[in-house]
């Protein structure tokens, strides 16, 4: 008997296959693309003119803000973003880890409904960058990155909900206030979601097809093992 028993080869494929599929299953990326406007004066610049990025980290989640769009004196006053309703925000913790052309750190604060912008409606979770003389040091090419933990299991998923409306406004899943020539209050076209985790709304197609595929060959593979070892 060659090769060992038709056991040992869908054994061996199912732990290659685990191989495969575990590391893709174990993160995902949300980008939130700040590109117009809900109210206020435009910032000038191309879009998108601020950039929120949350990945699954070891620990929890990582987020990255960014300006890449902002120029001159235009900059971040509030940035505003939801958390998944069966998690309690404030036992969110929020640790800066990195940060570039920042002159002072944000405040972040966390609770349920407690935040509103003007002309929008109540968010969970608020990154506070202005300074008691009104300026702000989120301007153009400013970025800052926070590790968040405090939720066991806290996954970039968790911030793919929307916020609760108010006076008759749709829903939105993020929003900053910007300071510019007057006051604007941006929002994100739709998130981009990269992920494989079949629990998360918007899979990877061409990640999963591969995955498929290999899948696809193992179990191949171990038919025709089988196949020969019982003739």
């Amino acid at each position: 008997m060659q090769g060992g028993t038709p056991r040992s080869y869908v054994a061996g494929a199912l732990f290659a296959l685990g191989l495969i599929v575990s590391p893709a299953l174990s993160a995902s990326t949300i980008t939130y693309d700040f590109d117009h406007t809900f109210a206020g004066v435009p910032p000038i610049g191309p879009t998108p003119w601020l950039t929120a990025t949350l990945r699954d980290s070891a620990n929890g989640v990582e987020l990255t803000l960014a300006a890449p769009g902002l120029t001159g004196n235009e900059a971040v006053n509030q940035w505003f973003l939801n958390l998944n309703p069966a998690l309690d925000p404030s036992r969110l913790v929020f640790a800066e880890t990195a940060a570039n052309n920042i002159a002072t750190p944000a405040i972040v604060s966390a609770a349920e409904n407690a935040f509103k912008p003007n002309w929008d409606g109540k968010y969970d979770i608020m990154f506070n960058f202005k300074a008691s003389d009104g300026t702000s040091s989120f301007g153009a090419d400013s970025t800052m990155t926070f590790s968040i933990t405090g939720i066991s299991g806290l996954k970039a998923t968790d911030f793919l909900f929307f916020n609760t409306p108010t006076a008759g406004h749709a829903s939105l899943y993020a929003a900053t206030n910007i300071q510019t020539i007057g006051e604007a209050v941006i929002i994100d076209s739709d998130p981009r979601v990269l992920s494989e985790d079949p629990r998360d709304p918007v899979p990877d197609g061409g990640a999963t097809a591969l995955l498929l595929g290999f899948c696809g060959l193992l179990v191949e593979t171990a038919r025709r093992k089988l196949r020969t070892f019982c003739r």
